[in-house]
């Protein structure tokens, strides 16, 4: 074992010397090209500190140090400046797309259609809320709660949330097998105790939640008095839903967010 790792050791260092000595001539990358792929600097570290004592900013310190947190962000990392850089490459082919005069029904057509139409402001003043009356319909038009589980299936596959969430995935407890699992949901806000608290933070955030609903029924057509009551319903309906909502704390044990249960039970 010991003369195998050796071998290895030594072949990896022969084949080092072997690529440092080629020249450029054969399709190596020049000293230029490689600085120009991200990867890690020792830059990054802060030897300031002892690894023993602090290995975090031992490890990262330097980096943290040349990347102060914007004023836009709420945390900054790495991931954060990976995610910006792919959001511009997006950009890039989604303008490629916009530019290109695509055969009608490829891809490419429709991505640049797409986001043409995201863009054109003036047509979606024009059509206000008409695009949405559909949707709308469909909720004026619900008879009892019977008719709720395909109306549900439907904004899921919309994107539009539920007041459950359901999604397959491994039997926490039996690997061997798929479940169906479902989780609370419904809430606009990030959480129960933005209803449920009472202290002049989160008063103010249920105000602005009321005031911010109100203008949208209003968008809908709503006159003032309707608009006010049909927001005072919104929220008081996600109040009642936050009531039964689970803390954060207890979704964190797993002991209280496994509760299986035959589809009868369900029921």
């Amino acid at each position: 074992m010991k003369h195998s790792l050796k071998n290895g050791i030594m072949l990896l260092a022969l084949t080092v010397i072997a690529i440092s000595g080629c020249d450029n001539e054969g399709g190596m990358s020049t000293n230029n090209q490689l600085d120009s792929i991200p990867g890690f600097s020792m830059s990054n570290f802060d030897t300031s500190y002892k690894p023993c004592e602090n290995f975090f900013m031992y490890a990262i310190g330097g980096w943290k140090k040349n990347n102060p947190l914007p004023k836009t962000e709420g945390r900054w990392g790495t991931f954060n400046i990976l995610s910006d850089q792919n959001e511009e490459k997006i950009k890039d082919i989604i303008l490629g797309a916009v530019h290109q005069k695509a055969k009608k029904g490829t891809v490419i057509q429709q991505i640049g259609d797409l986001y043409k139409s995201a863009m054109d402001s003036t047509e979606i003043e024009k059509k206000a809320i008409l695009p949405l009356k559909p949707f709308f319909d469909k909720i004026n038009n619900l008879k009892d709660y019977s008719e709720f589980p395909v109306f549900f299936a439907l904004n899921k596959i919309k994107g539009i949330s539920n007041p459950f969430n359901t999604v397959v995935g491994v039997d926490e407890k039996n690997v061997k097998q798929y479940v169906l699992y479902f989780s609370q949901g419904g809430l606009t806000l990030p959480d129960r105790d933005y209803y449920l608290k009472d202290n002049e933070r989160y008063g103010n955030i249920r105000n602005q939640y009321i005031t911010y609903l109100t203008k949208l029924f209003k968008l809908t057509g709503d006159n003032n008095h309707e608009a006010e009551i049909n927001a005072q319903a919104v929220m008081e309906i996600e109040t009642q839903l936050a009531e039964f909502s689970m803390s954060r704390v207890d979704m964190r044990q797993p002991d209280k967010t496994y509760n299986k249960m035959s589809v009868a039970d369900l029921q």
